[in-house]
């Protein structure tokens, strides 16, 4: 059981595969002056929050951190018992039993981005102001999963390093992947293609 989680890198890994595959499909339609003012707000947000603003807005860093592992918890319906967050350190405490999934979700998962892109996908909606709202909460997302990231972390020592690690760089690329193809308003074709892998 300990090991079966290293079954579900299978899929995501072969995705990942298929994407550099099918690079040159993917590049040939990257539009690259439409995603270029959002990386740009992004990679710059990311700088700004790491280099100038990371201890003016830690609370909300770790907040985010722990509102990570809380809403996960919910959706794996655990009953919560606790949520304390200050400056340096916070804790979520529910009853039953954790999974790697709540425990890796702050570094893999910016789940306010996710919900915006599902929103964008499911109602068309490609506008430019849900564009730079999805590029701020997604530069706050990375920055914050930067700084968390490491190898000492409780919630990867609890969950393996190497899975971790695997799991972290692979879905994360993954939603990149989608952002970048939503900032040129082709989710559509991102998941035709994606529709096309065979096994």
């Amino acid at each position: 059981m300990k090991y079966l989680k290293y079954l579900l890198l299978i899929p995501f890994y072969y995705l990942l595969y298929f994407y550099i595959s099918q690079s040159q499909q993917l590049i040939e339609r990257l539009d690259f002056g439409r995603v270029f003012p959002y990386l740009v707000i992004i990679i710059s947000l990311v700088v700004v929050n790491l280099k100038y603003l990371s201890r003016r807005v830690r609370f909300w860093q770790v907040f985010s951190h722990e509102l990570s592992h809380l809403i996960f918890a919910v959706l794996f319906l655990r009953k919560m018992t606790g949520f304390v967050v200050n400056e340096d350190s916070g804790v979520v405490s529910y009853k039953g039993r954790g999974n790697w999934i709540i425990s890796l979700a702050p570094y893999s998962l910016p789940f306010f981005t996710l919900v915006l892109l599902a929103f964008a996908y499911v109602g068309n909606y490609y506008h430019v102001a849900h564009k730079l709202i999805i590029s701020v909460s997604y530069s706050f997302y990375f920055s914050r999963m930067l700084q968390d990231f490491s190898w000492k972390q409780p919630d990867f020592e609890k969950t393996g390093i190497l899975f971790s690690t695997l799991w972290v760089i692979g879905i994360n690329f993954i939603i990149f992947i989608l952002i970048v193809f939503y900032f040129q308003n082709e989710l559509d074709f991102l998941w035709r293609i994606t529709q096309s892998i065979t096994f």
